[in-house]
C-alpha cells in the first residue's frame, strides 16, 4: 500500500530544514522517504498494511506539524 503526500509550506529553505529534520524512516512493516521540492515536502508512505500505513502516515505529519510550530513561534 502507498501514501504519496505534498505539503506546502510556502518557503524552499524551509523545507529543506524540514526534510533534513524528519528524515527517512523504516520499520518492519512500513517505509518513510521525505524529499524537500521548491517550496514543498513530499512525502512517500509503503507499507504492508492499511494500519501501518496509517500508523506511519500520522506519525510524520505529527512530527512536521510539532516542527512548524517550533520554526514559526
Amino acid at each position: 500500500m502507498n501514501l504519496n503526500l505534498q505539503i506546502n509550506v510556502r518557503n524552499p529553505k524551509k523545507a529543506q530544514a524540514l526534510a533534513k529534520a524528519l528524515q527517512d524512516g523504516k520499520t518492519k512493516r512500513a517505509e518513510v522517504t521525505i524529499t524537500a521540492k521548491k517550496e514543498n515536502i513530499d512525502i512517500q508512505v509503503n507499507a504492508q498494511d492499511l494500519i501501518a500505513l496509517r500508523s506511519a502516515a500520522n506519525s510524520y505529519l505529527r512530527l512536521l506539524d510539532s516542527c512548524l510550530k517550533i520554526i514559526e513561534g
